[in-house]
């Protein structure tokens, strides 16, 4: 049985998410992203009338317009949204076509919510995509659920530095990126293959 502040916390929770999906969703353009408020805040992203991505940030204008829609790497790790979409779409070769694709396809909506504890908005994310289920998500409230189905679904494709053939890979990987023939080739010639996953 839930106690009083839990149900409250629920309806509190509810009524953000229905303002959030109530607003006005907007093309990702220069004068769009400007003014998005430099505070914490959740945002959604469409395609269409679909909502394919829920994240919550400290700073909105630095997360959706910085990293999202121009593709700056800001902190560590970068643009979920923009390596899932790459994943998605390996023809959009470098980061202008991605930002392209976005202004075309995508629209988005936020609201802020200041002052804010950091663990209280992660909350409401995980809220928001639990309820939500947006198809770019790649981690729900049980922690990472990228499975290798989706691995499948979205390959990561690399050109290999030795022969210049292209091949697949289900993770990102930094260092050298060989295809399997000349990996062996090196090992056979004792060069180095070195290639961690990120």
């Amino acid at each position: 049985m839930l106690d009083e502040q839990c149900k409250q916390r629920i309806i509190t929770m509810e009524a953000e998410l229905a303002q959030l999906l109530q607003g006005e969703f907007v093309v990702f353009v220069r004068d769009t992203v400007d003014a998005i408020p430099e505070a914490p805040g959740i945002y959604l992203i469409r395609d269409g009338e679909t909502v394919v991505y829920c994240g919550s940030a400290q700073n909105l204008r630095l997360r959706v317009g910085r990293e999202h829609y121009l593709g700056e790497q800001v902190r560590m790790g970068g643009s979920q949204f923009r390596g899932i979409l790459n994943r998605k779409h390996p023809d959009l070769k470098d980061n202008e076509a991605l930002t392209g694709y976005i202004e075309d396809h995508f629209t988005f909506s936020f609201i802020v919510k200041d002052p804010v504890k950091k663990r209280e908005l992660k909350l409401f994310e995980k809220f928001c995509n639990s309820v939500l289920r947006p198809e770019f998500i790649e981690y729900g409230a049980i922690g990472k659920i990228w499975s290798s189905s989706h691995r499948q679904e979205y390959p990561i494709s690399y050109r290999c530095e030795d022969c210049g053939g292209e091949f697949p890979s289900g993770r990102r990987r930094t260092g050298p990126k060989l295809c399997k023939d000349c990996i062996t080739k090196r090992r056979r010639e004792g060069g180095g293959t070195r290639q961690r996953p990120l």
